[in-house]
């Protein structure tokens, strides 16, 4: 598991631009440490104080607290992954990540209201009962409204795993009281 310890800047943490090799690197172990990274063949390596114990996953910090990536154990010792690659795996397992969908589109109006432009056929939302042209006001009781509103109701949803019920709560075209709608997410086959 990857953690920050809890004095660390992570407001946010950006990659290192700083060149490699660098004396002004810090290991983040319970007390930073001051250590020296440099490069040969096998990729990105690291001097510090022998007596301290570096654990696997700690950050190693440029001087502006940027990253320069994340300590690794290997059989040849600790080794650095470097920011890239570490950035890179990050990407990869976040696009086999299963996201939940619900299968509506919404948009915000002009009024701020959030407006139920599109539905797939087959989606969760259809399924459930959602019209086309219905305002979602809430989501698991979260009031919805506005371009923050938007970014909620996305966020929300991306908390949630397929297989979890969600209530949205929508005024149906031509109604004025809002409804709640459970509605089962499913894995995101790729669309809206």
């Amino acid at each position: 598991m990857l953690s920050v310890p809890d004095d660390t800047d992570t407001s946010p943490i950006a990659p290192s631009m700083q060149a490699i090799p660098t004396d002004a690197a810090v290991v983040m172990t319970p007390e930073p440490i001051p250590a020296s990274v440099w490069t040969d063949e096998s990729g990105v390596q690291l001097t510090w104080d022998p007596t301290v114990v570096v654990a696997e996953g700690s950050l190693v910090l440029d001087s502006e607290d940027h990253l320069i990536g994340m300590c690794t154990r290997t059989s040849n010792g600790i080794h650095v992954l470097d920011s890239r690659s570490l950035l890179a795996a990050i990407n990869a397992a976040l696009e086999q990540e299963t996201r939940p969908w619900v299968g509506v589109h919404v948009q915000v109006t002009d009024a701020g209201d959030l407006s139920v432009v599109e539905i797939s056929a087959g989606s969760p939302a259809a399924v459930a009962g959602v019209q086309l042209g219905s305002v979602v006001t809430a989501l698991d009781g979260v009031v919805v409204h506005g371009a923050d509103g938007l970014t909620t109701f996305r966020t929300r949803i991306r908390t949630h795993s397929p297989g979890d019920i969600v209530t949205l709560s929508v005024v149906a075209p031509g109604a004025t009281t809002p409804v709640d709608i459970a509605v089962t997410l499913v894995a995101n086959p790729g669309s809206f």
